[in-house]
């Protein structure tokens, strides 16, 4: 009996320890577990942003940078970029302050005579009378590894408004940038100077055109009003401040002269912020030229 009672006595001791034992602390994280850790809040709140934001785009702030460029912003979404793409930010902000000293790659088609392939191209569309060549086989073959187009063109992207056709251009003869307006932003900009440094083209035409809805808009729609989502809104509200000189006047036939200012100012926008294209007119190996599409009559007008 006394033996069983003191077996039970040390089995109540070992329970006593153990109790009383004190538990182990948790390992501290490692460097790469707080970096994931930060990199998953991170990834949160720009998603808790995305979310967020205010489907009214009278909640939209519209600026007008120092260097020409119309913001479109929520307070969500700066919050955002700042917090999560900082990095991206001052890159954009050092390449607009320091410039690389990147040079224009002169080709071998001056920018007068290339300017006059796409007159008389333009001619042929007008007339119904378009090239055959161009588009075979061995086009195809000829320019599957490299291109290396005699023109640059910066257009709408109206689909009224093909250049390829407009001006009866084939595979590898023109580099053809299009947006809504058209718009000055960081990937177009990349795109006309990467034309420019890479391909060898001597011509950059900038081509507005007749009836455009952007134009138009910005016209004849109050500032302030919705005319779509945010981001039209934007665009519309940059479009509208290169109309200033117009404000007082009657809009004209199919906004034409309305559209030759919206293009007047892309140009000097275009020219002001980018130091590569700005220095190749400056050079003169790159001719900049204003055109303008009539999407009644098919021609294009040069200025």
């Amino acid at each position: 009996m006394m033996h069983r009672l003191l077996v039970l006595l040390a089995i109540a001791g070992m329970f006593a320890a153990c109790s009383s034992k004190p538990k182990e602390s948790a390992p501290a994280p490692t460097a790469e577990e707080e970096q994931q850790t930060e990199a998953a809040k991170a990834l949160e709140a720009k998603l808790a942003g995305v979310q967020n934001r205010p489907s009214d785009p009278s909640e939209m702030t519209i600026t007008l940078r120092k260097d020409g460029e119309a913001a479109a912003a929520t307070d969500h979404e700066s919050a955002a970029t700042a917090a999560t793409e900082p990095k991206a930010t001052e890159s954009l902000a050092a390449a607009r302050t320091n410039p690389m000293p990147v040079h224009h790659k002169v080709g071998a088609v001056p920018a007068e005579k290339a300017l006059g392939w796409l007159k008389n191209g333009n001619r042929r569309f007008v007339k119904g009378s378009l090239r055959k060549d161009g588009q075979s086989k061995k086009d195809i073959q000829r320019l599957a590894a490299k291109q290396q187009a005699h023109s640059i063109i910066f257009t709408g992207s109206d689909s009224r408004v093909p250049p390829e056709i407009i001006f009866d251009q084939k595979l590898g003869e023109i580099f053809t940038l299009r947006t809504l307006g058209p718009s000055l932003g960081p990937a177009e900009l990349a795109s006309l100077e990467f034309a420019v440094t890479n391909l060898g083209a001597n011509l950059l035409v900038m081509m507005g055109h007749t009836s455009s809805e952007i134009v138009k808009a910005a016209a004849t729609v109050p500032s302030g009003q919705d005319v779509g989502t945010p981001y039209v809104n934007a665009l519309v509200a940059a479009t509208r401040l290169r109309l200033n000189e117009l404000e007082n006047k009657k809009v004209s036939k199919g906004f034409r002269d309305e559209a030759w200012a919206n293009l007047q100012g892309m140009t000097n926008e275009l020219l002001e912020r980018s130091a590569v294209i700005r220095e190749a007119v400056n050079a003169g190996t790159l001719k900049v030229q204003a055109a303008m599409y009539d999407t009644g009559t098919g021609t294009v007008d040069f200025k």
